[in-house]
């Protein structure tokens, strides 16, 4: 296995990690792609958490969710990561408002996530 060593609790943590990450990707693409509230969060800090990062699109209108990537190997951040906002006009003020600007010295960029390809 890469970078999991078998002896050890450690290869299930990093395991459910995964599963969390990818139960919540899962659901967040799951919708019939009228539900434009869940936003796409990149350029994030490594020292943004997602409290703050829940706390900043707040700002905006009520957060649902959110999530921040994080690698599973070094549990650092990936730089990206997903809010879901209570609703399509929420998601669309948090656009505005944040797309383009600074949140802990890293300028981000907002947009309507969009659905795997399947």
């Amino acid at each position: 296995m890469i970078g999991i060593s078998p002896q050890g609790n450690s290869w299930k943590a990093a395991f459910l990690e995964v599963m969390q990450n990818f139960i919540f990707l899962f659901f967040l693409y799951m919708d019939d792609g009228n539900n434009n509230s869940n936003l796409f969060v990149g350029g994030i800090s490594y020292n943004t958490t997602e409290d703050s990062l829940r706390d900043a699109f707040a700002q905006a209108g009520t957060v649902v969710s959110a999530k921040i990537i994080m690698d599973k190997m070094t549990g650092r951040s990936k730089g990206f990561g997903f809010v879901e906002m209570g609703s399509p006009e929420e998601a669309a003020a948090a656009i505005e408002m944040w797309n383009g600007q600074e949140i802990d010295g890293r300028k981000i960029a907002v947009n309507i996530a969009r659905p795997l390809r399947k």
